[in-house]
């Protein structure tokens, strides 16, 4: 196996353990739900926000 494709093995296994370690439903705040994609490859970011389903509770 060349070196360029076991640094391809090693980043996709990486990656995918990042994945299912991640939290599936991270907090609501007021622009929704949102979660940065492309992570991992380089420095572009971007940032998507899906609206809640629900209220959350104001603590008391």
């Amino acid at each position: 196996m060349d070196k360029v494709s076991m640094v391809f093995l090693i980043l996709s296994l990486l990656s995918m353990i990042y994945y299912s370690t991640a939290p599936t439903h991270p907090d609501c705040g007021p622009a929704g739900r949102c979660y940065t994609v492309n992570k991992h490859f380089g420095s572009f970011r971007q940032t998507r926000c899906v609206p809640c389903k629900y209220k959350r509770p104001i603590p008391k």
